[in-house]
């Protein structure tokens, strides 16, 4: 029989059985028996998957039973695991493909909608939807030609599927529609804008006020300044002037002892590179390296946070956890940028002022409140609209469930990742960088330790990663704090009243940390949205797996970046420029040398590496992770280097090529290049626009250095 005879549409419709003169049966139990396996061959060629869960459900017609039967012979001849439903409805069988504890990689429902008793047919669909008619058309290719994949070993287990979906139902109608889930909503909405219109009113208030201040003074036609300002300002002036008057002249001993030391480290990389412009004792170098091992560590320390995360969700949830993490990873990099903005910035500028001999005694105080102001939109959003934040994301119905209450946990907590950056700043700023790597690492610990706790003796699932995330920041908090504790600690605690002009100050500071975490946030929803189009969720998890470890990668560069900040601001500060280049060539060096370590690593273990993320063996997401790794870190290649350029220029307080080379590379360059080059290359473009955005942020540096 040709079976494209009963093909209608996007269904199978057919005569079922007799009753109706003149209508002879054509929908038999030989051809659904030939249809099932031809859609299970159907469903592991598009997911590359062998080992496939169908459910199976059906109306109420008279020839559902033997239908049914004979479908469920032909899927579990060829090997799939058979979830039968019975009596459902259609909408239920599409969620079994939804509902994590069904997890069904298609269903067919077995239904002829408003059609006569005696016709039947078939409705297909996979996780991303009904199937379309060319979809069918293949399906009726495969069943003609009998070009089935035959696998051994199926089953077929009862499930009580409408339960499950009518409980669902129940749920949808408690949050959307009751009359007292509504009135709190409306509530809570106004009280959220309320909050909000407060916020900006201070802002504007403390913003103002200065200028307000100045316009009622009895001579407005002239701008003053307060004494004990510019006390200070003549004050710091005087010190600059002695330092430089005591400034230590190098005898050429000294000079080529220290120069042969540098050489004699990096000589791995290239001896050329290390070009010593000033000269420090050994243990000034030795000191140097081991604060920036330390801080390497401290940012491998924090990136395992979500690498840990991303590896306990693959093993539980598979591809469609993976791609819901992905999603939410964007909110990670706008937390996280701001934090270390604010903490970073404030932490820099207490370093240049301590130096100076400048008040300095309530920077940390101020970081700590501005994140805890910072923290408010997100936790509102947490509280009331964390499935909005995820379907603006991009994620559909079936991820927003999935991703919802890790969405929610994340964003409540966001004070801690927040100020996170505070504490550790200010600790490495404080020559306590043991202390700082120590407390990072055993936050990693603890999120390890608990994502296993929670999501498998616990089975929390999603929820349990995402308790093990939030409370890994407080873990690190609290390492820290026993150096502000203890009698090593400069760090004083004053309070003054916040103001708006001062932490701007500060965040100027600040920014290339803010755009050095921004930028893989942006990166990740311009490639989310760009690979949805071209290669649908299961793109989207293998991005989840190519990011996660790339997050590794920039945490190494930027803790290099981040070690050798403190020091470049402290000799800057005194005026030692010719220590502030000797810092930023031997950074250099460093980020040339971990660099080509990282991309020959990727290169030699690629298969490896993606096999941690891969728990189901998914061939297609093999295939996608494995060339998406090889080209993406072509572009850290260029990427090291900018990030310890960037770092550079904040650190001596020359905000304009900072804030341009951070900006093109975190967003606009980047966004150009996956956006021209997906037009291009489709999928390989996406991977090779990182490469091309380093460049061009180079070559922009190159140009704006002397700005």
């Amino acid at each position: 029989m040709d079976y494209r005879k009963l093909q209608n549409g996007s269904d199978i419709r057919g005569i079922a059985i007799e009753g109706i003169e003149g209508e002879h049966v054509n929908l038999t139990n030989e051809a659904v028996y030939d249809l099932a396996r031809a859609f299970l061959t159907f469903i592991r060629e598009k997911h590359s998957k062998k080992d496939c869960r169908i459910s199976i459900g059906h109306d109420s017609r008279l020839s559902a039973d033997s239908l049914c039967h004979s479908i469920m012979d032909g899927l579990i001849f060829d090997g799939a695991q058979v979830l039968d439903c019975s009596l459902a409805s259609t909408p239920s069988m599409f969620m079994s493909c939804i509902f994590e504890d069904y997890d069904c990689d298609g269903a067919i429902m077995v239904t002829a909608s408003h059609l006569p008793f005696n016709r039947n047919g078939m409705k297909f669909f996979d996780k991303d939807g009904g199937l379309n008619k060319e979809d069918i058309a293949r399906i009726i290719e495969i069943a003609n030609t009998q070009s089935f994949i035959h696998e051994n070993n199926g089953s077929c287990t009862k499930a009580n599927l409408m339960d499950t979906y009518s409980r669902h139902l129940q749920e949808i109608i408690k949050d959307e529609a009751g009359d007292q889930a509504k009135w709190k909503h409306d509530v809570l909405r106004r009280i959220q804008l309320g909050l909000i219109f407060g916020l900006v009113a201070c802002f504007t208030f403390f913003a103002c006020k200065p200028w307000v201040e100045k316009r009622f003074e009895e001579n407005p036609t002239e701008v003053t300044i307060p004494q004990d300002e510019q006390q200070e300002e003549e004050q710091t002036q005087q010190e600059e002037e002695q330092v430089q008057e005591q400034k230590t002249v190098l005898t050429t001993e000294t000079y080529q002892e220290m120069l042969n030391n540098l050489k004699q480290v990096s000589g791995e990389v290239r001896k050329s590179v290390v070009e010593i412009q000033g000269a420090v004792t050994e243990e000034e170098f030795s000191k140097d390296q081991e604060d920036k091992e330390k801080s390497i560590s401290g940012m491998i320390g924090v990136s395992v946070y979500i690498l840990a995360d991303t590896f306990f969700i693959s093993y539980k949830c598979g591809a469609d956890g993976l791609a819901a993490l992905n999603l939410i990873l964007p909110v990670f990099g706008l937390v996280f940028a701001i934090g270390s903005m604010i903490g970073i910035g404030s932490a820099t500028r207490y370093n240049i002022s301590t130096a100076k001999g400048s008040p300095s005694d309530y920077y940390f105080t101020q970081s700590i409140f501005w994140c805890l102001i910072c923290s408010i939109p997100f936790m509102l959003t947490g509280i009331f609209i964390p499935h909005k934040a995820l379907a603006l994301l991009g994620a559909d119905a079936g991820l927003i469930r999935l991703g919802r209450n890790y969405m929610r946990i994340v964003l409540l907590f966001t004070p801690f990742f927040m100020s996170n950056y505070t504490f550790t700043a200010f600790a490495r700023n404080d020559h306590a960088t043991s202390i700082a790597m120590i407390g990072s690492i055993s936050g990693s610990f603890f999120n390890i330790l608990f994502d296993y706790i929670f999501m498998f003796p616990l089975n929390l699932g999603f929820l349990g990663a995402a308790l093990a995330t939030a409370l890994s920041p407080v873990v690190t908090m609290l390492v820290c704090s026993t150096h502000y504790l203890g009698k090593n600690n400069h760090v004083e605690f004053h309070w003054r009243k916040p103001s708006l002009r001062r932490i701007i100050g500060c965040c100027q500071l600040g920014v290339s940390a803010f755009f050095a975490e921004i930028s893989s946030a942006v990166i990740t929803i311009i490639f989310n949205m760009l690979i949805l189009r071209i290669a649908g969720n299961i793109g989207i998890a293998a991005y989840g797996v190519v990011a996660n470890i790339s997050l590794v990668a920039m945490a190494i560069l930027n803790g290099l970046a981040q070690g050798a900040q403190p020091l470049i601001s402290q000799s800057y500060g005194k005026g030692e420029h010719d220590l502030v280049r000797k810092f930023l060539n031997w950074s250099l060096a460093a980020a040339l040398l971990i660099e080509l370590v990282i991309v020959v690593l990727i290169y030699g273990f690629t298969d490896t590496f993606i096999s941690i993320f891969n728990s189901e063996h998914n061939l297609q997401l093999l295939a996608y992770a494995h060339t998406g790794l090889r080209l993406y870190f072509l572009g850290f290649l260029v990427a090291g280097i900018n990030i310890v350029l960037v770092a550079y220029f904040s650190a001596i307080d020359r905000a304009r090529p900072a804030v341009l080379g951070s900006v093109m590379r975190g967003i606009i360059a980047i966004a150009f290049c996956a956006i021209l080059f997906s037009q291009i290359l489709g999928l390989n473009g996406i991977w090779l626009s990182f490469l091309g955005s380093e460049i061009i942020t180079f070559f922009v540096i190159l140009i704006f250095r002397k700005s």
